[in-house]
């Protein structure tokens, strides 16, 4: 009796193409198998018959000829002739015979296997299916895992996949790879690198559809998948794809499931050593076992240009002064930010100001991609929302940072000959009715607005009319700046009597009584003042642990505001300087075991030259 295997032989020479490497065939279902048998049964019944038939014909007709071939010698020469006709007939009777025995044996010993073939490839399925199975690759806890996602109507795994038209060049099945992903994960299609690095082999199974009952003839091929550099695993999975989970070989092995459903298909995977062919999906991947312990909060200075030159800017930047980097630079630099994605909770993109250059607003745009489980923030004024097209504005500023510290009545309240020189006028004034207007066009923008406290505004009336105008824009949240002698600003420029502290408590008192809709909050340099909006705040600096600065060349600092301070002949010199992001990536800056903690400390030992704190802050730990 022909065998299952020789079965699949045939069928295999039956499908396979000119094209194929490789062609494997599975034939899982109880249907299959009783088509089969009933062929089998059939065949020999009509191979039996046949040479039963063949046997009987046969003898007849052998009988006449021995019939014939006696009597002819009986008879005189002449009439020999007229024997010649059941001559014949006895002739192939007996080819009829032997004929009818080949028969019987074939009946008993080979059934027929073209018709069990045309049955089994040719009536069973009802269906064709082209179908690209995607493979994106990890590590977890050390060990190589595949993306899969669980399907309870078929109560096992199944790898990500989609369905393609056998007509379509490669490239097209790759573009529609990349559609289908996009729409599942929610990202952007250009994220995606499709490859194939399987020889292009193709694989066919028979499968039957346990929700249709119908049976398909599936033809497959295997494309792996990497997502550019910044697309992190850990952010990704603490994302809503909650269906989605990473399996390694083992664990899909040990799925009873899977294996009844899938187990052709994890066999050619582990045949075909796909998994260790297949290259890793995040670029993190590489590092995972050199992650760092910490989260980053980063402020990113891409520009030291701007439309105004405030007095008390904290970067020095100017309408006079232009960034020197260009634009492929500022792409290396964030490419090198994103060596730690994984460790990136926020990124405010600063300057300057970031929105002025439509080469930046293109960086802006490239960061959503490279970092998109980063929260990304952009520092502006209203001068720089003023150059982004309204068609580019939802795709550029998703979270808008804008100050407005200066009520605009306190000018008009102000003689010219005394007018508030730390900010002009328009500055505040242009912010305010941006914002406003940004409100009143319905544009869904996030909003939070900084407050650097000045030694002018610190009475009540002017906090409260500050308030009131900032209540307007119906920020999400209000976060109150010290002055920081750096930039601009001299140490001497900021007074003896200042003190943010009581601003801030008109602050917190104007708080409880209007109750207004936005959230507060201070920046680090004013936790170091006691007794803030808090019973107890810790003098513990949370730079380099939480906070890293970098600034419009390039270069990394421990502490943002430090970049700029004064007094220093090279930015080595600077005892917060860490290194420089078109050197080396963001990673190895972080983790070098030789960074300048000692001179950190030592600068602290009189106390903080940025928050203006006398103490002594020791509290500077490695991340």
């Amino acid at each position: 009796m022909l065998s299952y295997k020789r079965i699949s032989n045939k069928i295999f020479k039956f499908v396979k193409k000119d094209s194929m490497i490789d062609t494997t065939i599975t034939i899982e279902t109880s249907e299959l198998k009783k088509h089969m048998q009933e062929h089998f049964s059939r065949n020999r019944i009509f191979d039996l018959l046949t040479g039963i038939s063949a046997i009987s014909g046969g003898g007849i007709l052998g009988y006449n000829s021995w019939k014939a071939l006696i009597d002819i010698m009986k008879v005189p020469l002449p009439w020999k002739i007229d024997y010649f006709t059941d001559i014949l007939k006895g002739t192939v009777g007996a080819a009829m015979v032997i004929l009818g025995m080949v028969a019987c044996i074939y009946a008993v010993k080979r059934p027929s296997t073209s018709k069990i073939i045309n049955a089994i490839v040719g009536t069973l399925y009802k269906t064709k299916e082209y179908t690209a199975i995607i493979l994106m690759k990890t590590r977890v806890n050390g060990i190589p895992a595949i993306l899969v996602r669980r399907q309870e109507s078929w109560r096992s795994y199944f790898l990500p996949y989609c369905h393609f038209n056998p007509s379509d060049s490669e490239e097209a099945i790759i573009e529609g790879i990349k559609h289908e992903l996009s729409h599942t994960l929610e990202l952007p299609e250009h994220i995606f690198i499709v490859e194939n690095p399987y020889n292009k082999n193709q694989f066919y199974r028979i499968k039957k559809n346990l929700s249709s009952g119908s049976v398909s003839l599936i033809q497959f091929r295997f494309y792996s998948v990497r997502l550019q550099n910044g697309i992190n695993r850990i952010r990704f999975t603490k994302t809503h794809y909650s269906q989605f989970s990473w399996k390694s070989k083992t664990e899909l092995s040990e799925d009873i499931g899977t294996m009844s459903n899938n187990g052709d298909v994890l066999s050619i995977i582990d045949e075909q050593s796909m998994i260790q062919k297949t290259p890793f999906t995040f670029s993190d991947d590489p590092l995972r076992l050199r992650e760092t312990e910490r989260s980053f909060r980063i402020i990113w200075t891409i520009t030291n240009h701007c439309s105004y030159e405030c007095s008390i800017c904290a970067t020095n930047s100017s309408c006079r002064t232009k960034c020197s980097l260009t634009f492929e630079q500022k792409q290396k630099i964030l490419l090198n930010i994103a060596s730690i994605n994984q460790n990136i909770e926020s990124l405010d993109i600063s300057g300057g100001d970031p929105l002025l250059d439509p080469k930046d607003q293109e960086l802006i745009r490239q960061c959503y991609h490279v970092l998109p489980f980063t929260n990304i923030s952009i520092t502006t004024t209203a001068a720089g929302l003023d150059r982004v097209p309204a068609s580019d504005m939802s795709s550029t500023v998703k979270c808008c940072d804008i100050t407005y510290d200066i009520p605009c009545q306190k000018y008009e309240q102000i003689d010219d000959v005394n007018r508030i020189k730390s900010r002009p006028y328009n500055y505040n004034k242009a912010n305010l009715e941006k914002l406003i207007a940004i409100r009143e066009s319905g544009l869904d923008l996030e909003i939070n607005i900084h407050v650097p406290i000045h030694n002018e505004t610190i009475n009540f009336d002017d906090v409260q009319l500050l308030l009131e105008d900032i209540a307007r824009v119906h920020p999400k949240s209000v976060k109150f700046i010290r002055l920081m002698p750096v930039g601009r600003l001299e140490p001497t420029e900021i007074p003896k009597e200042y003190a943010p502290k009581e601003f801030l408590g008109y602050v917190d008192r104007l708080m409880k009584e209007k109750h207004y809709d936005f959230s507060v909050s201070i920046n680090c340099a004013l936790k170091t003042e006691e007794k803030i909006f808090q019973d107890n705040v810790a003098r513990c600096c949370p730079m380099l642990n939480e906070k890293l600065g970098i600034d419009s060349e390039g270069n990394v600092f421990a502490c943002m505001w430090a970049a700029y301070l004064r007094g220093y002949n090279t930015v080595e010199d600077n005892p917060f300087y860490l290194g420089n992001l078109l050197k080396k990536p963001l990673y190895e800056i972080v983790r070098n075991p030789y960074l300048p903690i000692e001179n950190l400390r030592k600068a602290y030992e009189k106390g903080c030259p940025v928050c203006c704190v006398s103490e002594k802050i020791s509290d500077i730990r490695h991340p």
